[in-house]
């Protein structure tokens, strides 16, 4: 697994923090109304084919999570971390991402 993250750019533990986008709490917040995918209700085989635009709509799902960014999580605060360069780090690869989905559509 420690070759496949270093491919991403993640070589320790501790460059996994800037990867976080949103937690548990922030995913249910943007999930509320949307109904389950389960076996008896599969909407994503019925909704799926609609989406026409596959690629706007993975643009688009990409910058709602970075616009509700998830602080980091309370585990991390007061470890030996430096949670601004992890911040900053996020954001410039945030922003590369979203300026590289842009240029694809």
């Amino acid at each position: 697994m420690a070759g496949e993250l270093s491919e991403i750019g993640i070589a320790a533990p501790r460059d996994l923090l800037p990867a976080l986008m949103v937690g548990p709490r922030e995913i249910e917040l943007l999930t509320r109304a949307i109904p389950p995918h389960t076996d008896d209700f599969p909407t994503v085989e019925y909704e799926s084919g609609r989406v026409l635009n596959r690629d706007g709509v993975w643009y688009q799902t990409f910058v709602l999570l970075a616009r509700n960014l998830t602080p980091f999580p309370s585990a991390v605060q007061g470890r030996s971390l430096d949670l601004a360069g992890a911040d900053r780090r996020r954001r410039s690869l945030l922003t590369d991402h979203v300026q590289w989905l842009r240029a694809q559509l």
